[in-house]
């Protein structure tokens, strides 16, 4: 009686080989994509801070996160640095590789202008610090 030899380890390279296969998928998925999903990450983080994007009315641009913030009870006071955004064309594309400049906006009010440069994902760093101030707790955002 012959009895055949296990095969062995030849559905751990299959395996591997199919990992391989999705992983280059989504890759190009995303480099395809890449911009989009930028803005669609902005518009969930800024959603999730009040902050909604829509170009129709004028926004630009979607607050991502900042350092720092306002302390106090009542009024509020401080400063705000490391701002990152995403800056946002009139047909609603990401702006990628150049300057962006948006309107800082602490609970309603104006509070000066915030610019920096977008790299290729479209995500914009200012580094420069800013004063908030305001009446608890605030509201900030980019226009």
């Amino acid at each position: 009686m012959n009895i055949p030899e296990k095969e062995q380890g030849q559905g751990l390279v299959e395996y591997a080989l199919l990992l391989a296969l999705i992983a280059l998928i989504v890759l190009a998925i995303l480099t395809l994509l890449g911009t989009q999903v930028v803005l669609g990450f902005a518009r969930v983080a800024g959603g999730l801070n009040g902050d909604v994007l829509d170009v129709a009315n004028g926004d630009r641009a979607v607050l991502v996160s900042y350092e720092g913030g306002p302390s106090g009870s009542g009024a509020c006071s401080g400063s705000i640095s490391n701002l990152r955004f995403v800056g946002v064309n009139m047909d609603g594309s990401v702006i990628t590789n150049g300057a962006v400049t948006a309107t800082l906006v602490v609970s309603g009010q104006p509070q000066g202008s915030v610019s920096g440069t977008a790299g290729s994902n479209g995500l914009a760093t200012s580094s420069g610090s800013y004063s908030v101030s305001g009446i608890c707790p605030l509201k900030i955002t980019l226009e």
